[in-house]
Formats: C-alpha cells, sequence, structure tokens
C-alpha cells in the first residue's frame, strides 16, 4: 500500500500527463491507489497551488472537445458533473459560450444524414433522437427539426389527442 507523499504526487502528475483533470477525478484515482486521505488532500492542494490542477483549464478543455465532436450543451454539462467539476464553475463559462446550438445541430444533421430529404414523421423522430444523444435542448432540436420537415414538406406539428 503505497503511503507517501511523493509517490502520491507522481501518480496525479502522471495522470495529468496525459490528460486534465479534475481534482475529484484525481482524488478517486489516488484512492483506488491506496494513499491514505491526508495524503491525497496534501497532494491536490500542491498541485492546485503549483499550477498543476486547474479545474477551470479543465472546463475549457472539455468544451472544446465537445464542441469539436458536435455535442451539445446538455451533453457538456453531463460529461462536466460526471468528472466532478462544480457547476458553479463551468456554468459561467456555458453561459459565456457564443454558439448558435441551432446551426450545430443542424450541422451534425447533415454530417449523419446527408442532404437526404426526412421521408415522413416517423424519420424526423429517429433525427431528433439522434440530436437528443448529443445533449442538444428539446427548443433547438424542435427549430431544427422543424425547419427540416418545412423544406421537406413535412407535417412537423403535433397531433394533440
Amino acid at each position: 500500500m503505497a503511503s507517501t507523499s511523493e509517490s502520491a504526487t507522481a501518480c496525479a502528475m502522471a495522470s495529468l500527463a496525459r490528460r486534465e483533470h479534475s481534482g475529484a477525478e484525481l482524488r478517486r484515482k489516488l484512492e483506488r491507489r491506496g494513499f491514505s486521505a491526508d495524503t491525497i488532500e496534501d497532494t491536490i492542494q500542491e498541485l492546485e497551488s503549483g499550477g498543476w490542477l486547474s479545474e477551470q483549464r479543465l472546463v475549457d478543455a472539455v468544451i472544446r472537445k465537445c464542441l469539436r465532436h458536435g455535442r451539445g450543451p446538455l451533453r457538456l454539462r453531463v460529461e462536466l458533473h460526471e468528472r466532478g467539476v462544480d457547476p458553479a464553475i463551468f456554468e459561467p463559462a456555458l453561459e459565456a459560450l457564443d454558439v448558435d446550438w441551432d446551426a450545430l445541430a443542424a450541422a451534425q444533421l447533415r454530417k449523419r444524414f446527408g442532404d437526404a430529404p426526412a421521408e415522413d414523421r416517423r424519420e424526423l423522430a429517429r433525427r431528433g433522437r439522434f440530436l437528443q444523444g448529443l445533449g442538444f435542448p428539446p427548443a433547438a432540436i424542435w427549430r431544427c427539426l422543424d425547419r427540416a420537415g418545412r423544406d421537406q414538406d413535412i407535417d412537423t406539428e403535433w397531433d394533440e389527442a
């Protein structure tokens, strides 16, 4: 069982060399390796004060990655939450984004389905589920599908039964 501060720092630095991590992620990794709680906390504080560990830098990296892969704002929030980042840190960064989510959703639809028109409402629903899986909000999905439905002359109004 490992216990020294130097080896905990070395393990944490090795993880940080591969990609950005949150404090919570490093804490879990060090716990799995058997380090004591005090050693873990000291290591996390040392890395934060040295500038090696930055939650804001992690948020920026995750946002860049998700936008590059065409993910929506809901997916961004889930990924950051799963990594243990405090919403007080990532919410302002997400609010400050100047992204046209509708345009990004439309681009992802074109990338996945090409310019082939949706033949019916069932196909529009399939495309909506695709966008939902990418983390786009319902309003952006509806606007995107409504535009696509009008372009193909499909009735996109929901029946109220």
